[in-house]
Order: C-alpha cells, then sequence, then structure tokens
C-alpha cells in the first residue's frame, strides 16, 4: 500500500513510513520538549515567511534535524542559524550579513532562502526525498548518483543511491513530517510579537534590564543581532521583534529623542 496524499509521503510505502516515524522518534522524541520551547520564539516568522514563498509548511521540520530549533548552534564546519547554512551557500542564496547583522541567523531571510532553494531543489528531481538530498549534499552530488542509478520513492528509501548519513538525514526529516502528520508531535503556539524600529545608538543590554524582560529575551527574538551595543549611529535604525504582553513596557524605557552619546562600563 502506497501513501499519496501528502507530497512528502508520497509514493512511499506505509511499511517505509512506519520505519522512518520510529526511527525519528527514537531520535528526536525525548527531546522534543526542548526543541518545542525553543521554537516558540521563531515559528512565527518562519512561519509567514514560509507562507509568503508559497513553500509548504512543512518544511518547518528541516529545522529540527539542522539546528534543534537553536538559530545560535554553530557546526563543526561553520554553519550556522535555524536551516544550518554555510557563508557561500547564504551569498548564493542572496541571504546577506555584515558587521551589524548575520543574515544566516535571520529567521526571515534565512528561511526565505532555504525555502526558495528546497522548492527549486523539488521542482528539478521531483520528489522531496531529493531534494531534501540536495541540501544536504548538494545537487551536484545527487544529480551524479541518480544519473548512475535511477530512482523514484516508489523503489524504496533503502534503495536511495545515497551516502549512509545522507540517508539518514532524509528520513529523519520525512519521519518527522509523518509523525506531525497524525499528532504524534506538535508545535506549541509561537510567541506573538510586534516589530519595533529604535533609533541608535542603543545599549540593548541597558534596555533588555530597564523593561525587566526575562533573561536574553531580546536576543532569542531577534537572533541576527551581532553586538548587544549598538552605539556607532551605523544602522541610524534598529528593528526588533518584541513579545506583545512586554511591548508596553519596553515602550516605556525608549528616549523620545535618541541619545547623541552612551555610557560604556
Amino acid at each position: 500500500k502506497r501513501r499519496q496524499s501528502n507530497p512528502f509521503l508520497a509514493g512511499l510505502s506505509e511499511q517505509d513510513i512506519e520505519k522512518i516515524k520510529k526511527e525519528a522518534w527514537r531520535e528526536y522524541g525525548r527531546f522534543w520538549r526542548g526543541v518545542a520551547t525553543r521554537s516558540r520564539y521563531v515559528r512565527q516568522p518562519m512561519l509567514e515567511t514560509l507562507d509568503k514563498v508559497g513553500a509548504p509548511r512543512a518544511l518547518q521540520m528541516v529545522p529540527v534535524v539542522e539546528s534543534s530549533y537553536n538559530p545560535y548552534v554553530i557546526s563543526s564546519v561553520g554553519a550556522t542559524g535555524l536551516w544550518q547554512l554555510m557563508p557561500e551557500t547564504a551569498n548564493d542564496m542572496r541571504v546577506k550579513s555584515d558587521r551589524y547583522f548575520d543574515g544566516r541567523r535571520d529567521i526571515r531571510s534565512s528561511t526565505k532562502g532555504a525555502a526558495r532553494y528546497l522548492t527549486k531543489q523539488y521542482r528539478r528531481f521531483g520528489n522531496w526525498p531529493m531534494a531534501f538530498a540536495a541540501y544536504h549534499l548538494g545537487p551536484t552530488a545527487v544529480q551524479r548518483r541518480l544519473d548512475r542509478r535511477h530512482w523514484q520513492p516508489e523503489d524504496g528509501l533503502k534503495r536511495m543511491p545515497l551516502p549512509p548519513i545522507t540517508k539518514t538525514y532524509i528520513r529523519h526529516i520525512i519521519g518527522l513530517i509523518a509523525l506531525h502528520e497524525e499528532g504524534t508531535i506538535h508545535f506549541p503556539e509561537p510567541f506573538r510579537t510586534k516589530t519595533i524600529t529604535l533609533q541608535t545608538p542603543v545599549d540593548l543590554a541597558h534596555l533588555h534590564e530597564l523593561a525587566e524582560l526575562p533573561k536574553d529575551q531580546i536576543f532569542r527574538f531577534n537572533p541576527k543581532l551581532k553586538l548587544k551595543q549598538y552605539y556607532d549611529g551605523k544602522p541610524q535604525t534598529l528593528q526588533l521583534r518584541i513579545s506583545e504582553v512586554r511591548l508596553k513596557l519596553l515602550k516605556q524605557q525608549i528616549p523620545s529623542e535618541p541619545n547623541n552619546y552612551m555610557t560604556i562600563k
């Protein structure tokens, strides 16, 4: 019996799907609470971005496997952010960074780049397992292997002509998608935020303290930030996502006119 309704499971046998669900649960079930908690800070802009670019929401499972929803994770080879982008990959996806902001940690920018890349690979290869393979291994390497041995989902995940680590990566993502579809795992509602614009210079650490925000909250909502102090007038403005429930208190602490100096201890 084959599964057809969900495009991520299309063509796979029920036996394959049951196996990868069990494998994904063994790997991520005991860590799911931590993943779910971290996801609350970033899923609002992520889902909005996936919707905006017309990408399936099921792609929200990719950051579970890539970064466990911690945008500050840096891999041993230098990939960072929810989607674990390498600097050169980020450039190809037009995800820009500078001395003030890390685009690979910017939720909207990195999600837009990764989602467009994945949907492009899906159109190229015609199925999601090979789109995920291209994300993990690179499309040229995947194409070389497919040229040697053609593969379709009906052939079974075990027969994918890919290295073992890439096959595991694909099984975990699709297994999580299947677990989410059946309701075994779910994400909590993300924290609701509003984006405000601040004039620089601004001492974010001091503002955080004055507004009595929970520990590191500004940085959890805004992982793109590189520095705690934005003081040299560049950029002239700073856009921050702030929790809706804390917004009023924080606004009370923002000076009506920006300072032309600040004290740093």
